[in-house]
């Protein structure tokens, strides 16, 4: 799995251009030029040499028994296993060979659908699989899952079946995003699913409520330190749930202030090491400072790059 770093000199780069204001940018900007050029010179036969020690990738596809070539997610258990989920099955990795798992029409203990969007793996060691027809549970030793699936006759169950991505919190509560609204689920209040209807608590957008989710469409879910959960949306910007007066705080791009966010389309989100919020967009980085007394952004600076597809740890 590969993992995008940034250059220790770029970040001086974008630090930089965030603390120079644009009076001030014009007047130096010969000398930007100037000190470019140098460093490009300078650099030039090190990036030659480092071209040679680049990493070597090998290619893993259907020849070497992949199910599909379509790749949505990548997780590694606390077995070692390493689980890919494709546009056509669960794929389970040993390092050598490779076991799938389909839909069956005709068997309602296999997986509920092929297109594998989210892997996740809870604090109890059980396997969740998110499809775009459903929630899966996944039994290590019956090699069979538990299908959780919206029903228009059940309000308790899933708000939607296209899964988009899976999110544990400390608590040991399982946050599911759909396409239709937000889902929790506790696993330690629903032992039994296969006897019992699993209950899950929905929250969607609801008019004239500004306090509700401001989209329905769920992109990606993450909990900081501070056990903050952060909710990214499609088109509804960043939405932080306040677990104790149920509701959700805003975050969207102003096109009247500079230093909101760069795009309400969020792809990604992550908290690096010094505590600060890294939110991938369709339209460039951001990186917010919480206060943590309050969980809200107190600062927030913008980096447009381009399209933030993820953001792992380096």
């Amino acid at each position: 799995m590969s993992k995008n770093k940034f250059n220790s000199k770029d970040l001086g780069t974008f630090h930089f251009f965030r603390s120079v204001g644009t009076h001030k940018f014009y007047k130096i900007f010969p000398t930007l030029i100037r000190l470019t050029l140098s460093i490009l010179i300078v650099s030039f036969p090190l990036s030659l040499y480092a071209q040679n020690l680049d990493i070597i990738f090998e290619h893993i596809s259907t020849e070497q028994g992949l199910s599909e070539g379509s790749i949505y997610a990548i997780f590694q258990d606390d077995k070692g296993f390493l689980w890919f989920g494709t546009k056509d099955g669960l794929n389970k990795y040993d390092g050598y060979n490779f076991v799938y798992y389909k839909s069956n029409p005709s068997d309602s203990t296999s997986l509920s659908d092929n297109q594998v969007y989210s892997i996740l793996q809870d604090s109890h060691g059980e396997l969740w699989i998110g499809t775009f027809r459903g929630l899966n549970k996944y039994d290590r030793i019956k090699e069979s899952f538990t299908r959780f699936l919206h029903d228009s006759n059940d309000p308790k169950s899933i708000s939607e079946n296209r899964i988009r991505t899976l999110c544990e919190d400390k608590q040991g509560v399982i946050w599911i995003g759909t396409d239709d609204g937000l889902n929790s689920f506790n696993p330690t209040d629903n032992k039994n699913p296969e006897n019992n209807s699993p209950h899950f608590t929905h929250y969607k957008p609801e008019p004239g409520n500004v306090y509700s989710l401001s989209d329905k469409k769920i992109i990606c879910i993450y909990e900081d330190r501070s056990e903050n959960l952060w909710i990214g949306t499609k088109n509804g910007g960043i939405n932080r749930f306040d677990r104790q007066k149920k509701r959700f705080i805003h975050f969207k791009h102003d096109p009247s202030n500079p230093f909101s966010l760069s795009s309400n389309e969020i792809v990604t989100i992550y908290e690096d090491n010094s505590d600060i919020l890294w939110v991938g967009t369709g339209n460039g980085l951001n990186e917010a400072i919480i206060s943590q007394d309050k969980g809200e952004i107190s600062e927030l600076n913008l980096f447009v790059i381009n399209l933030i597809l993820q953001i792992r740890i380096v």
